[in-house]
């Protein structure tokens, strides 16, 4: 799993979201627990080959953040990434459930269980929360 913070420049989200993705079953392949978020290269994401793709920009709504997926597709490699090809990209909501310390990170920590094994967790994505990036979003970004 690959959690961008901001999509332009790239920045991995760091502090707790790392341990967050260790606690819903997941790997978090760029993230670094505990330590703050940082700047990475479009090489280095699609080196990592993530399996899921989580875009979860602060400030951002679910629905803006789906806005925010052409800057990705435009990309060299988006369509080879696994979480492209798999449909394993996700839209947040990361103001309310990941940028800040609070009760509501135990909701994006099921949101991310959801995330990575949607055949034991499921009700947690939803509208205003977080949600698959539609195909037409993921192919239809590229024009």
């Amino acid at each position: 799993m690959v959690c961008l913070e901001w999509l332009d420049p790239l920045i991995v989200a760091g502090h707790w979201v790392p341990e967050m993705v260790a606690l819903a079953g997941g790997e978090d392949v760029l993230g670094r627990p505990s330590l703050p978020s940082f700047t990475v290269s479009w090489a280095q994401v699609v080196d990592a080959q993530p399996q899921v793709l989580v875009l979860m920009p602060c400030g951002y709504t679910a629905e803006q953040t789906l806005q925010q997926v052409g800057l990705l597709a435009r990309l060299p490699g988006w369509d080879r990434l696994p979480a492209v090809r798999q449909g394993k990209v996700f839209a947040t909501n990361a103001h309310a459930y990941y940028s800040r310390p609070g009760p509501r990170l135990v909701e994006g920590l099921e949101m991310l269980a959801e995330m990575l094994h949607p055949e034991r967790f499921r009700g947690y994505l939803g509208p205003g929360r977080a949600f698959s990036v539609p195909a037409y979003a993921l192919a239809g970004a590229h024009s």
